[in-house]
């Protein structure tokens, strides 16, 4: 227990966590370069959703998914300088995540696909990276087309 510690959230309470779950962003979420260490909580066991929540801000969290849920085919280069600063060698040690936007009609939940977050599970570090040249969409409407 001497490595646990508790998150005050907005939206989930006090959270009890190991710090061994916390990963660290040297550069912050875009808009929120302050806040470097976050954890990810199940929204429920077993969802497709999940939160990136601020380990240091209680009312700031970002609803994330797994591209491949609805993009099997997502895919983009991550630069030598991007994998220094997360510390990644090898891509078996990431995961990727991407926000999501959850408006009251859930049929119109867009992700953000030109903002991927990179998490290297190994070294607890993470990035988000900004996909500048992409022709991936900042609101892909992830149930239907896309336009």
């Amino acid at each position: 227990m001497e490595n646990m510690i508790t998150v005050n959230t907005t939206r989930f309470g006090e959270v009890l966590i190991n710090q061994s779950e916390i990963y660290t962003m040297p550069e912050g979420m875009l808009g929120f370069s302050k806040q470097h260490r976050y954890i990810i909580i199940d929204h429920q066991s077993n969802s497709f959703f999940k939160w990136l929540q601020s380990v240091d801000k209680s009312d700031l969290a970002f609803v994330i998914a797994d591209p491949a849920a609805f993009m099997p085919d997502y895919n983009f280069e991550l630069s030598q300088s991007d994998m220094d600063i997360i510390k990644l060698e090898k891509e078996e040690d990431c995961i990727v995540a991407v926000i999501l936007v959850i408006p009251s009609n859930p049929d119109l939940i867009t992700a953000n696909l030109k903002g991927p977050i990179v998490f290297n599970v190994k070294e607890k570090m993470a990035k988000q990276i900004v996909l500048a040249d992409s022709e991936y969409s900042v609101e892909y409407k992830i149930f239907g087309d896309s336009e």
